[in-house]
């Protein structure tokens, strides 16, 4: 049986899910780029030099998926918060120094 789906339709479909996917990984991989800011997103990706330090908070609330990562030199340093329920990985150097609060559950 031919497919009902129109050419509009599908394109449609294609930019839902971008922005569905786009939304659960936050990524901040150039230096500084995400800095004094609040994130709540499912993953969050720090990997650039100081990417997400100094104040705000880091938080991801998804329990199946979830994860912070601060794997850049520096890279969450000086946070007022870290908040995960699943993974926190700090493997940047100096990464997570001078966190005020860090939170797994």
């Amino acid at each position: 049986q031919p497919s009902t789906m129109s050419p509009t339709s599908g394109l449609l479909l294609v930019a839902i899910t971008t922005v569905l996917s786009a939304q659960v990984l936050k990524e901040c991989n150039d230096n500084q780029q995400c800095i004094n800011q609040t994130i709540t997103n499912s993953q969050i990706s720090c990997a650039g030099f100081k990417s997400c330090a100094n104040s705000g908070t880091l938080t991801s609330k998804d329990k199946r998926n979830g994860y912070i990562t601060c794997s850049g030199y520096q890279s969450c340093k000086s946070k007022e918060s870290i908040s995960t329920n699943k993974n926190l990985n700090c493997n940047g150097g100096y990464s997570c120094d001078g966190v005020q609060s860090i939170s797994t559950k």
